[in-house]
């Protein structure tokens, strides 16, 4: 299922970091992410090798961005970090097809995690449909609810 006919998905490039901010305009955006990337975060990305970063794209214009983690030494499982649609491009399914999209394109037969805000019922609504297993409550700073898949 493809959320638009139009959409395709690639790697994140930093000119997509300008586009990206201005959805930060949007209070649901800067409640669950407080702000687009810095320069020194960008740059901080750029170092890390097991990171990758993926925007899709409609005629042109950045409609949804996603990042994980593949598996390191100490760390036994992929991880999704975030995903993040455009205001005006919510409720279409993109995030389901991005998801579905890096599930396919980065690890099949591999077990994924995911950390969501015990606030955002949105996200933890999202990841029940696609039958993401919530495993477990994490306790810090924020209380935040782990997701699994075996895909």
């Amino acid at each position: 299922m493809v959320a638009t006919l139009n959409m395709i998905v690639r790697e994140f490039n930093r000119s997509d970091n300008a586009e990206i901010a201005q959805w930060f305009r949007d209070s649901e955006s800067t409640r669950w992410l407080e702000a687009a990337w810095s320069e020194s975060e960008l740059d901080q990305m750029a170092l890390e090798e097991s990171g990758r970063h993926y925007v899709a794209v409609e005629e042109g214009t950045v409609i949804g961005s996603i990042r994980c983690y593949l598996p390191v030494e100490d760390f036994d499982c992929h991880v999704l970090s975030y995903v993040h649609i455009a205001p005006w491009c919510r409720h279409r399914g993109i995030a389901r097809d991005l998801i579905a999209w890096l599930l396919q394109n980065h690890g099949p037969g591999c077990k994924w995690r995911c950390y969501i805000d015990h606030e955002n019922a949105a996200s933890m609504s999202l990841f029940d449909r696609l039958q993401w297993k919530r495993i477990d409550e994490q306790l810090g700073k924020n209380k935040m609810y782990a997701y699994e898949i075996f895909t």
